[in-house]
């Protein structure tokens, strides 16, 4: 294994560029990016979309179906007030004599 490993390593090691470079960012705007820096150059009215809600809303039911299952779904056997009392027998008075 180690006569495997290390002819790769070395492979590896001398195939790797070392100087640092940089690279250019060409990537452009997203149509969205662009539409909004449009409205705020002409000075037209922003409008926005309830598209938010495709992700807040689930995220919020996920939310409210965790908090109900872990504060009212569960029972709870720490709470005494609420668990039953096994009933005893009332106790029977002394023998007179």
């Amino acid at each position: 294994m180690t006569r495997l490993l290390l002819p790769i390593l070395a492979l590896v090691l001398t195939a790797c560029e070392t100087a640092p470079k940089i690279i250019p960012d060409t990537t452009a705007d997203s149509p969205i990016v662009m539409r909004l820096r449009h409205e705020i150059l002409n000075g037209s009215k922003l409008t926005s979309n309830w598209g938010w809600m495709l992700w807040y809303l689930p995220v919020l039911l996920l939310v409210i179906a965790w908090g109900w299952k872990e504060f009212f779904g569960r029972k709870r056997e720490d709470c005494k007030e609420t668990a039953e009392k096994p009933v005893e027998a009332a106790p029977s008075p002394p023998p007179q004599s």
